[in-house]
């Protein structure tokens, strides 16, 4: 049923955008995506850090602190627009902290394309690709709503996060595509801390992604919100016929 409301709310950018600040001003609806409920299963020290790739307007951050409120937070986001409310939230929110940069291989920068309808700033599809933006619209709204989007143009700056020089104990990867450039650049980090993942996984990426992380003796798991427990991973068919979107992975 909870599935079904999202649908209806998501096919417009004006209930879309409600539903988006309804989340963000009522902590019980955290978090915002049932597959992160995952993330206590992992026995994460308390002090362990939580790095955020792919922060967006700091949903994410929210969420985590709901489900592990004593761990630090550091959110790594591309797009310039979602710094104010990342700092107010920095400003609010202890052992919480946030980096302006793309998560990248190597260094380098970018033009990101972020669409905008009737003043609604529709941020969870903004990318590097303008064509693929405007596919993602039609996908979601349909034709008539992504022709009436325009498109704001961000320069964006790229780094490997192996730059950052931290230890993380977890670290979310939501970067529309783009996780297996983020992984090649945080491998030195990954090697160091062990830490467990939570990636959002495109069809395209996820065959490299799994012998990438498989010579790292990694294991991918599943959430699956009905036990409410991590799963072995099966097989890619399986996964994307249930309609997943977050795979896990944990040293084994």
């Amino acid at each position: 049923m909870l599935r079904k409301i999202a649908a209806l709310v998501q096919r417009h950018p004006v209930t879309w955008r409600g539903a988006w600040s309804l989340v963000h001003q009522l902590p019980f609806l955290l978090p915002h995506d049932a597959s992160y409920r995952g993330i206590r299963h992992l026995g994460l020290p308390a002090d362990g850090l939580l790095l955020d790739v792919g922060a967006n307007d700091g949903i994410s951050a929210l969420s985590f602190r709901r489900l592990l409120p004593d761990n630090p937070v550091l959110s790594v986001e591309i797009s310039p627009r979602h710094e104010p409310r990342l700092l107010a939230m920095k400003q609010r929110m202890p052992k919480f902290d946030y980096v302006l940069v793309g998560a990248g291989e190597k260094r380098d920068t970018l033009r990101l394309f972020t669409p905008v309808y009737r003043g609604i700033l529709l941020h969870t599809f903004a990318g590097g690709d303008r064509d693929n933006v405007r596919h993602a619209l039609i996908v979601a709204f349909g034709q008539t709503i992504a022709d009436r989007c325009v498109m704001f143009e961000d320069n964006a700056v790229l780094q490997p996060l192996d730059e950052l020089n931290i230890s993380p104990a977890f670290v979310k990867i939501d970067v529309e595509g783009m996780g297996n450039a983020v992984l090649r650049g945080l491998r030195q980090t990954l090697e160091r801390s062990r830490p467990a993942l939570m990636i959002e996984v495109e069809p395209d990426e996820i065959e490299e992604m799994l012998g990438f992380l498989a010579a790292l003796s990694y294991k991918p798991m599943v959430y699956d919100v009905t036990s409410d427990e991590l799963q072995r991973f099966r097989n890619v068919r399986e996964f994307f016929g249930a309609s997943n979107k977050n795979l896990y992975f944990v040293q084994g």
